[in-house]
């Protein structure tokens, strides 16, 4: 065979050759064939049948690389970086499973003020066990449903709804209906795992929470939003029994406690549920996209019509769940509707952050009973020393951890924040016509979080009980006890 012969045959093999034909079409090898066809290396029709060669592969492999292409897009898409999510590519189907454990050990100097009643103690628990799934469907289509395995029975079910979204000429908007949070309060509002401090301020007794019921929200120019909804009562309704509302009594101490007193004011069981209207306005001027510059307001009001048989009944703990109840108004029975008005505001400078909410509660009760109002107010600030910022979500209008720049396990030390809070509590009405006061309480709270990944995080908490005074119910009237706290949490 003569030597073109053969270099002939040689390029016709490669051509043929299942590992090249990414290289028969190339522009290197075309330009190969051309100047062994200048040199007359290889003859005319040698040259015209590797150009042929070469497109058809080309062609070849252009409808290889669709059919490849073509089976992509039907195979799901999985996420498994810091959570597990399976989806179409295009998003129009996810499921994602999801979870929370958030694992407490509390400490107490116990104070014993006036009547020498405290006596809190020592303990450890799992403050929330959790596993959810959510879904994505049709793209407009959203599903979810919470558990919380601390609790049992329908008292563990969280979350559980079906939302639909769509944008309504050039507003993003839905509606939803299930078992979710009433849009009241920031603080309430923001998830759990990514509330600054251990627990929710003190005024957190105003916060309605998750109730059933309808919801709906819209906003708009990336300015405002307006979440609002009808809801009745939580998934585990304790108020449909045959009982009576509390009368009070006093031991030799001075202490008041409640008695159950036929004589009161006494129900079969046999009573239609509560109801109410809620609403939220959140107003941000501004909100980069790192969340280094927010600046939020926000307005809330919930007006409730009450169960028939339920007394409503105000009591709080020193921002421990382990701990005591240190005021509480009592049992009101004969309430007609409760009033809740809410201010908001909170913003972001960098890696310092400010956040308030103040509310107030007014009770209306039935002719010759005696209304009452009661307040409180908190002011929060934080410092995340190793500089990332708390992050921002509109229009929800709420604020999540910060996302560590440097992972703990990659080089970095995760991220680092300073807290501090200041919260107060009134429960008293001394113009109510009740015989005695809830109380009023000021809490001092600092505290240290670590963030070494966005899905662990441990919060260490020192809170001062700095006054409790007029606390009838209870006779906790004068303790100042103090609280160290520590929290292991990890979210998916």
């Amino acid at each position: 065979m003569t030597p073109k012969r053969r270099l002939a045959a040689t390029l016709a093999a490669l051509l043929a050759t299942p590992a090249t034909p990414l290289y028969a079409a190339n522009d290197a090898m075309l330009q190969l064939i051309e100047a062994l066809h200048a040199k007359g290396t290889i003859d005319a029709d040698t040259y015209e049948s590797i150009k042929l060669a070469a497109r058809a592969d080309d062609e070849q492999n252009t409808t290889s690389t669709n059919e490849v292409n073509a089976v992509a897009k039907t195979l799901p898409k999985v996420e498994s970086r810091g959570k597990l999510e399976v989806g179409t590519p295009a998003g129009d189907f996810v499921w994602r499973i999801g979870g929370r454990t958030h694992l407490d050990s509390a400490w107490y100097g116990n104070d014993q003020g006036t009547f020498q009643r405290t006596n809190f103690a020592n303990g450890t628990e799992f403050r929330r066990a959790r596993m959810d799934i959510t879904a994505t469907l049709y793209r407009a289509w959203q599903l979810k449903l919470q558990y919380d395995f601390v609790n049992s029975g329908t008292a563990g079910i969280r979350d559980a709804y079906i939302r639909y979204n769509r944008t309504v000429g050039a507003f993003p908007s839905y509606a939803m209906v299930g078992n979710f949070k009433e849009p009241f309060s920031l603080e309430e509002y923001t998830s759990s795992n990514n509330i600054t401090f251990m627990e929710r301020s003190l005024i957190n007794v105003f916060a309605p929470s998750r109730k059933i019921g309808f919801g709906f929200g819209t906003s708009g120019h990336n300015l405002w939003a307006v979440q609002g909804g009808f809801f009745g009562e939580g998934v585990a309704i304790e108020n449909n029994q045959p009982g009576c509302s509390p009368a009070f009594s006093v031991d030799a101490l001075g202490a008041i406690t409640p008695s159950r007193n036929p004589g009161l004011v006494c129900t079969n069981g046999k009573h239609n549920e509560g109801y109410a209207g809620v609403g939220r306005l959140v107003v941000s001027p501004f909100h980069s996209e790192s969340s280094d510059r927010v600046l939020h307001f926000g307005l809330a009001s919930e007006v409730r019509r009450p169960d028939d048989g339920e007394v409503v009944r105000l009591r709080q703990r020193p921002e421990s769940n382990l701990a005591d109840r240190l005021v509480d108004s009592g049992g009101l029975a004969g309430v007609d509707r409760t009033v809740k008005v809410g201010l908001e505001a909170a913003g972001n400078y960098g890696p310092f952050s400010l956040q308030s909410e103040y509310i107030y509660t007014d009770v209306e009760r039935a002719a010759g009973l005696g209304d009452s109002s009661y307040d409180g107010w908190y002011v929060m600030g934080t410092w995340v020393i190793t500089g990332e910022s708390r992050i921002y979500k509109f229009p929800d209008g709420v604020f999540e951890n910060p996302k560590p720049a440097r992972i703990v396990g990659q080089g970095g030390i995760g991220a680092w924040e300073l807290t501090t809070r200041f919260s107060s509590l009134d429960l008293n009405d001394r113009d109510n016509g009740i015989a005695f006061n809830g109380g009023e309480q000021d809490n001092m709270t600092v505290g240290l979080n670590w963030y070494p990944t966005p899905n662990f995080k441990f919060v260490a908490n020192y809170t001062r009980v700095l006054e409790v005074e007029d606390a009838d119910f209870g006779s906790f009237d004068g303790v100042e006890p103090e609280i160290f706290a520590l929290r292991a949490q990890a979210h998916w």
